[in-house]
């Protein structure tokens, strides 16, 4: 186990640690923790597959500070035993076809050097280590939908967000977008877009109103009434 001792954003010190058991004295040392969790990953077959609560732990790692994921490994009551994947290549290749879904997360963190997979007792398990998401990529959320799909770390647990907490990520991104060199112009378009989109979160109706809006050119409902008015319509 290797820890790194760094700065969180909001200037507190954070202890991060890069887990790759590579023996049965490693597994005994394992503890779920903020940045590590393990998964059985088996499936309904005994063949392997994601399992559906992995998803919710790469959208709490990746809005959090990262971490690590073992899949094939099993948790009773604190003790840890490898149950190995029959078919990791398959779960791999599952994995990063979700990953790279938009309908089902709204950002791909892994390259192929993130999944790893160990031997150990003659068993396969997938390590998986999720990099911290940047303000730009989050909030990462899951089915497309930010509110009520957007997980945060704490502790050993996957926790969905509130509401205010998505809009200040949301918000914040678009500060970054703004500040980029040249970017006035792309943040103002970017505005309009992110401004679309929360009206989306609220009424779906009225962010088609909008949209039909804005394709005429207009901003607001003082325009269209201008126009009808030179015209000559009622």
């Amino acid at each position: 186990m290797l820890c790194v001792r760094g700065s969180s954003t909001s200037g507190f010190q954070v202890i991060q640690c890069r887990v790759t058991p590579t023996s049965l004295e490693d597994l005994a040392l394992l503890r779920e923790t903020v940045e590590l969790e393990c998964k059985l990953a088996q499936g309904q077959n005994g063949q392997g597959e994601v399992p559906k609560d992995f998803w919710p732990t790469y959208s709490a790692m990746a809005n959090a500070h990262g971490g690590v994921v073992l899949l094939g490994v099993r948790e009773k009551e604190g003790v840890f035993s490898i149950a190995g994947i029959a078919n990791p290549a398959k779960v791999r290749a599952d994995l990063f076809n979700n990953l790279n879904n938009p309908d089902k997360v709204s950002a791909n963190l892994l390259t192929d050097a993130d999944v790893q997979e160990l031997s150990l007792e003659n068993k396969s398990i997938l390590v998986v280590r999720i990099a911290q998401a940047t303000r730009q990529q989050r909030p990462l959320f899951l089915n497309g939908q930010p509110l009520g799909h957007t997980y945060r770390r704490l502790n050993e647990g996957d926790r969905v967000c509130d509401d205010a907490t998505v809009k200040r990520m949301l918000a914040e991104q678009l500060e970054d977008t703004c500040r980029r060199p040249g970017g006035q112009n792309f943040g103002r378009n970017f505005g309009r877009n992110f401004g679309r989109n929360v009206i989306a979160l609220a009424d779906p109706a009225a962010a088609i109103a909008h949209t039909d809006c804005q394709a005429v050119g207009c901003t607001t409902g003082v325009e269209p009434a201008r126009r009808r008015a030179s015209t000559g319509q009622a």
